[in-house]
């Protein structure tokens, strides 16, 4: 989905951890509407989208221990549904602020 609207390849556009400066939260932040669902993904196609400096570091997580995940297939796909009606407002705004 971020190639379709951003055209931006990231190996893992949601990873669990990430690190970033404050000021580049500050700038991309407004870009997205409240209560976003995904903004760790955001976050990321907007370093690649705007040409920041990024750098990605293969890490390795060890399996689930217990528990079983709490989104459901149907949960997953509304979250999708609204992911690309998001997407495709956010990709105006980027366009807009990248001139």
């Amino acid at each position: 989905m971020l190639w379709t609207y951003f055209h931006v390849s990231v190996p893992d556009a949601n990873a669990p951890f990430r690190l970033m400066k404050t000021d580049y939260v500050a700038e991309y932040l407004p870009l997205m509407p409240e209560n976003y669902n995904l903004p760790n993904a955001l976050m990321t196609a907007f370093g690649a989208y705007f040409h920041r400096k990024i750098r990605f570091i293969p890490i390795s997580f060890k399996p689930r221990q217990g528990g079983t995940n709490s989104i459901n297939i149907r949960k997953i796909v509304k979250i999708g549904r609204q992911a690309l009606h998001d997407f495709c407002e956010i990709q105006k705004a980027a366009a807009k602020k990248r001139g």
